[in-house]
């Protein structure tokens, strides 16, 4: 059995997250225990308990470790020469993420202890996986209206997400159809807001009409009437 000596913290820290990684893609979430990553690397369970408060505060970390794998997945998405064909190619990267590493998943989305809440810099790490999706609906929502682009980033990966839990249950859905139904969610969601886009744009126009045409009239009218 190796000796405490045998490698520094920083090395242990990631000697454990790697041992409950692979604990985590063979046997699911449910297998992690201390005591199993303990073995694993050949220390003691005290050993752990040095680095980490418990198994939660492990499995917090193992998913932040997860959430930056998909991040890179993400970011490596080449753009689409429009924002649809962007926001369609960051949907079937994470449904193969889903599909491909559907124990890792499952985990990032299992609920804490009850009163135990996540860190802030948790939280950043999942706020950053919707820069993508953001970045691709600028073509649909302007500079001016980046909490509309926000909010419509966390609307699409709902419906994503949605779909990729009912698929991981084969006795719902399966995965059979879920590219397909990705598909026609993003095709229809962007269809709305394009429309939206066009709308706005000719009320804007109208209005900016009727302003032009009662400058035009104020222009017009006698000098007699003007000065009433």
């Amino acid at each position: 059995m190796a000796r405490r000596s045998d490698h520094t913290r920083d090395e242990l820290h990631a000697l454990i997250l790697g041992a409950a990684g692979v604990i985590v893609e063979r046997e699911g979430a449910a297998a992690l225990t201390i005591r199993r990553i303990a073995d694993a690397i050949g220390y003691s369970s005290g050993t752990l308990y040095n680095l980490f408060k418990d198994i939660d505060d492990i499995v917090v970390h193992l998913n932040a470790a997860t959430l930056d794998e998909l991040h890179g997945a993400l970011t490596a998405v080449p753009p689409g020469r429009e924002g649809e064909a962007t926001i369609l190619s960051l949907a079937g990267c994470y449904l193969r993420f889903a599909r491909n590493r559907p124990h890792a998943w499952r985990m990032l989305f299992q609920n804490l202890p009850s009163g135990r809440s996540r860190p802030v810099w948790y939280y950043r790490r999942m706020d950053r996986l919707f820069v993508p999706v953001e970045d691709a609906l600028r073509p649909m929502l302007a500079d001016g209206r980046a909490a509309e682009r926000r909010r419509s980033a966390r609307v699409l990966w709902a419906g994503i997400h949605g779909i990729c839990s009912l698929a991981s249950d084969e006795a719902v859905l399966g995965w059979g159809d879920v590219d397909a139904m990705a598909e026609s969610l993003i095709r229809n969601y962007v269809a709305g807001l394009r429309d939206k886009r066009r709308v706005s744009r000719r009320n804007q126009r109208l209005i900016a009409g009727k302003g032009k045409k009662v400058r035009a009239g104020r222009g017009n009218a006698p000098l007699e009437s003007q000065g009433k």
